[in-house]
């Protein structure tokens, strides 16, 4: 960390931080110019499941490791976030998948630079909110239009009497028809009699079969089908 010595009247401490942000519903947590966690909210300690003794003195990169949905690295040395918190501009608000100790969220993520007594550039002050749900409801849509899509397209070029997929079993397709009902792994292995190894198994045989890289394409594949 870097310090500037004693406050000059016009910087917030990190005592002052953490009284503005204490009791915030967002998490918010600050950078200091090396990209260390200062300053750790306990909003931030509820989203992320990462606490403020496990995050400050980390790098914020390793802390929350975020990237966009294809995985190409945004936390990282240098980001433009940082870059711009040291020269004292604020960056707009941003989507990012973060990946904090055990969880995988998506957040809305704000920078505020803000002048802090005892370090000689302003801190990256991180507002942000859980936004998963919202995310995660268009990512799967777009998935499903774009499986859609693919399907469609791979009709219209086949041969004719040429099969669209391999047979599937009757075990198969009752695992199948109860992913389109919204059944967990652990519902079907119940409804079924048979373990969740067994139902991922059967899930990853249909799925080949269908060509499908999820359980959404699978289902969305299967009842264009009409195999549901």
């Amino acid at each position: 960390m870097a310090y500037s010595g004693e406050a000059d009247g016009t910087a917030l401490s990190l005592a002052g931080l953490a009284a503005l942000f204490d009791r915030m519903a967002d998490g918010v947590y600050a950078v200091d110019s090396g990209q260390h966690v200062v300053y750790w909210n306990p909003a931030a300690e509820r989203i992320t499941g990462v606490t403020g003794e496990e995050a400050v003195g980390r790098q914020c990169y390793d802390v929350m490791a975020g990237t966009d949905i294809a995985g190409r690295c945004y936390c990282r040395v240098d980001c433009d976030t940082i870059v711009c918190a040291r020269r004292g501009e604020g960056v707009e608000s941003y989507d990012v998948l973060a990946r904090p100790g055990e969880r995988r969220l998506w957040v809305n993520m704000s920078i505020l630079p803000v002048r802090t007594a005892g370090f000689d550039q302003p801190l990256a002050v991180h507002i942000f909110r859980d936004i998963t749900r919202p995310r995660m409801a268009e990512v799967l849509a777009e998935e499903a239009v774009a499986v859609v899509a693919r399907y469609a397209e791979a009709i219209q070029t086949a041969q004719p009497g040429e099969p669209v997929a391999d047979h599937l079993t009757p075990r198969e397709l009752e695992v199948l028809r109860l992913l389109a009902a919204g059944a967990t792994v652990r519902a079907i292995a119940l409804e079924l009699v048979i373990t969740p190894a067994t139902v991922r198994a059967h899930i990853e045989h249909l799925m080949n079969k269908l060509g499908a890289h999820t359980r959404l394409q699978a289902v969305v594949v299967a009842a264009r089908r009409d195999l549901l």
